[in-house]
């Protein structure tokens, strides 16, 4: 046998024990598969089991074979001077071995029915190493498999080999893999930093040969730089020709290339359904040759993780060592590419087509977005890339609803950031093509975004945004003006100008008069004689032309609240809460006619602060408690937050400081973990004033 290339065995603990389990006398089991994409361990695997089982006799010998052309060797990958590729060669072992050349000087058969009878009575260990180049592959299969029952066999194979048991190896556990990193740069006497080992990890996908070889060359003098960005390079190198190069070109012109060039495209586990659409074939064959070979795996992620994942929810992944590969791949095969990716956007656009487009201002079940919000945000990114102008449009529209539920669920500073880029690059885009109503679209959303967040600097950024938006107001219908006079009521009411902000809810309420007065009919009228056609650039509502007379109200419905809500507000921070209170119960009539959900919430919400200021504590906790529980069930975790901070300022008035304090840490908590600063320090004011912090 070979020398071990190791000082030390790390990781694959289960593994190994599970091969000597099988390795042991007693265990029924003659035929093992070690498999594996290259560089896993699998050679690794049997030799420490090898040894172990040598230094306690288990054995009366060990044969050792190996079709494998090349082997890694620190930094350098070397070709192997002996090779067993037939089943001749394994012959010629197993003699040597034995001691018993002499059975080689007959015919093959006699030489088969020598060795047969010389392993007979022998307790022996046969490991067949890289079956999957051995030339005559059936034969050493057959070969395995008339073994006398004293013999075990182990063959290691980056494809699925016929067995009694299969032992999988996939990567290092991401313990392991750091262990293996800091022993092997003890050895070679290497500095690394714990952020350099993690991106290692990282990189070579916990894949052990990858790990050895990446420090070979740190040791031979490379930059850490240069090497995670050889790794990370679409340009195969002699490590990822080593791991894949013998599974995947023999696929090529099949099914499963085509399967294995799609998966590759997408960043994050894919949908199968995504995979094979993209690949233009759902051949199960292929898909099964993927895993065969360990180029691709089953994800555990499904697109509704509680469910029972079927054919269509199944996830795929490839390390990522595997997909820097595929992708220098695919760049070999330009005229796929072009198919692929073009399918690729495609099967984009079908999907937010069904899943996103959803109103903004309501609790929505963004299950599937989030599942595919990695994969789908690769896709814009490729496109704002390639100029596709109007795929990052029509992508924004479908998922900026998305974008609002995400900011009332985690770090909308840091998710918005994200956002905030494909806006700009879409706004200067929509301004270089003169798209003004487009442009307008864009600003709206951005502007009325940033006046969420609240900052001073958030809202001077708002005010010059929406300015312009206004001045370009006559390239949107009538509808969208009405939203964008209420959005600039929204900021002036967060400025404290609430003169102002009742100015823009009149002017927004004319706007109403005069849609209303026109009929969807007439402003599609106005569109065409004043304006461009605005059929391809949605308005944030879509309140397009109807003859339904229903749904026609249910949207004036739904203008008439969204202008009585911040008149509310105005009122009660005047300390009008009387005119508050009017206001509010109308807008929670209304939101309850046509079963607004989230404005029924914020109706009750601000209802319950007002009971506050009445003094009717017993309605305010009920409408709060009530309120909550809603919001948990929406996990709306802003709402969730402002219901927390209103019933610290219940429990204050009731004199209670000791649960206003628990409730407004509470509060405190979820609007810093949201992001939410001007609510956070709002809230930090509320305690000093209970003497929490004190």
């Amino acid at each position: 046998m070979p020398a071990p290339d190791r000082t030390a065995f790390v990781g694959y603990q289960e593994q190994l024990a599970h091969l000597l389990e099988l390795l042991s006398p007693w265990h029924r089991a003659h035929r093992i598969s070690i498999e594996g994409i290259g560089g896993a361990g699998k050679t690794t695997l049997i030799l420490e089991a090898a040894y172990r089982s040598l230094a306690q006799s288990q054995f009366e010998a060990i044969v050792f074979t190996s079709a494998q052309p090349h082997r890694l060797a620190g930094d350098r990958i070397l070709r192997r001077i002996k090779r067993e590729r037939t089943l001749r060669d394994i012959f010629r072992t197993i003699c040597r071995t034995l001691e018993r050349p002499d059975i080689l000087a007959a015919d093959f058969e006699i030489q088969f029915e020598g060795i047969q009878d010389l392993l007979a009575d022998r307790s022996v260990l046969l490991i067949v190493d890289n079956l999957e180049t051995i030339e005559d592959q059936e034969d050493v299969c057959s070969f395995l498999y008339e073994l006398p029952a004293k013999v075990k066999a182990v063959a290691t194979s980056r494809d699925r080999a016929p067995s009694d048991c299969t032992i999988h190896l996939e990567s290092l556990s991401a313990g392991d893999a750091a262990r293996l990193i800091g022993l092997q740069a003890r050895e070679k006497d290497i500095q690394l930093y714990p952020e350099d080992c993690q991106k290692l990890y990282q990189k070579t996908g916990g894949i052990p040969g990858a790990i050895v070889y990446t420090i070979g060359q740190l040791a031979g003098g490379y930059l850490l730089t240069d090497v995670l960005a050889r790794l990370d390079s679409n340009r195969p190198g002699d490590l990822t020709r080593f791991c894949f190069e013998s599974s995947v070109l023999p696929l090529r012109a099949s099914p499963a290339h085509r399967l294995l060039m799609a998966a590759a495209i997408f960043a994050k586990p894919a949908l199968l359904e995504a995979i094979t659409y993209v690949a233009a074939t759902a051949d199960p064959d292929g898909l099964a040759k993927l895993q065969q070979l360990s180029l691709i795996k089953r994800s555990k992620q499904t697109s509704q993780p509680n469910d029972r994942p079927n054919n269509h929810q199944e996830r795929y992944d490839m390390l990522a060592l595997t997909r820097g590969y595929v992708l220098a791949e695919i760049k070999a095969h330009p005229e796929f590419e072009a198919e692929a990716r073009s399918r690729w956007v495609s099967w984009y656009r079908i999907f937010v087509e069904k899943y996103g487009g959803k109103d903004e201002t309501e609790w929505q079940d963004f299950s599937e977005i989030e599942a595919e919000w990695e994969n789908l945000g690769e896709a814009i990114e490729w496109c704002i890339a390639r100029e596709r102008y109007e795929d990052v449009l029509y992508f924004w529209q479908q998922v900026k609803s998305y974008s609002y539920s995400r900011g009332r669920q985690r770090d909308r500073l840091t998710y918005w950031t994200v956002n905030k880029q494909w806006e700009d690059w879409l706004l200067q885009a929509a301004e270089a093509r003169e798209d003004w109503p487009s442009a307008v679209e864009v600003m709206r959303d951005r502007a009325w975004k940033l006046t969420l967040k609240g900052r001073e600097k958030d809202l001077e950024a708002a005010d010059a945004i929406f300015a312009r938006a206004w001045d370009l107001r006559n390239y949107r219908e009538l509808s969208a003006q009405l939203d964008l006079a209420i959005c600039i009521a929204g900021l002036r009411i967060e400025q404290k100008q609430f003169e102002d902000a009742l100015d823009w809810l009149n002017q927004g309420d004319e706007l109403l008069k005069k849609w209303q007065g026109a009929g969807e009919q007439g402003a599609g009228e106005q569109g065409a004689e004043e304006q461009r056609d605005f059929s391809l650039h949605p308005t944030p509502y879509t309140p397009h032309p109807s003859s339904s007379p229903t749904l026609e109200s249910e949207e004036v419905m739904r203008f008439r609240i969204r202008l009585l809500h911040p008149e509310g507000q105005i009122n009660y921070n005047s300390g009008e809460y009387d005119k508050a209170k009017i206001a509010f119960q109308k807008v929670l009539e209304l939101a309850q006619s046509i079963s607004w959900q989230r404005v029924e919430f914020l109706a009750k919400d601000w209802l319950g602060h007002i009971a506050i200021k009445e003094g009717d504590f017993d309605l305010a906790e009920l409408l709060f408690l009530k309120s909550i529980d809603i919001a948990r069930e929406k996990k709306d975790n802003c709402r969730i937050a402002f219901c927390k901070r209103g019933l610290a300022r219940l429990e204050s008035e009731r004199g209670n400081p000791r649960e206003a304090c628990k409730r407004g840490r509470e509060a405190l908590a979820e609007f810093q973990n949201l992001g939410m600063t001007v609510e956070a320090e709002e809230t930090k004011d509320m305690l000093e004033s209970f003497g929490a912090l004190a």
